[in-house]
């Protein structure tokens, strides 16, 4: 069973998956790029026009359609934020030994 974090709806979706580890590693990328946003009270498109990132792309991984953000564009989302890639990263969903 893979854990599916729905960013529009805010509802978890548990289903299942032969790439169980992606879906959960893109889950935790879009439940930390939220997180953030509410810390700052802002919307995920106010945070990520902060740091130069277009509205298709951010749309692009809420949405799903790109499960493998690049690093470059998580980077630029920190930019935005006003924190490094290593805050990002540094939560308990990032820790968890499923994601590899």
């Amino acid at each position: 069973m893979a854990y599916i974090y729905q960013a529009k709806t805010g509802k978890e979706d548990h289903t299942s998956s032969n790439d169980s580890s992606t879906l959960e590693l893109h889950a935790a990328i879009i439940k930390r790029i939220q997180e953030l946003a509410d810390e700052r009270n802002m919307t995920v498109a106010q945070t990520a026009k902060l740091g130069g990132i277009r509205q298709s792309t951010i749309s692009e991984i809420l949405n799903g359609r790109s499960k493998h953000p690049k690093v470059s564009t998580i980077f630029q989302y920190c930019q935005g934020c006003n924190i490094s890639l290593r805050e990002f990263f540094d939560t308990p969903a990032f820790k968890t030994p499923q994601l590899k």
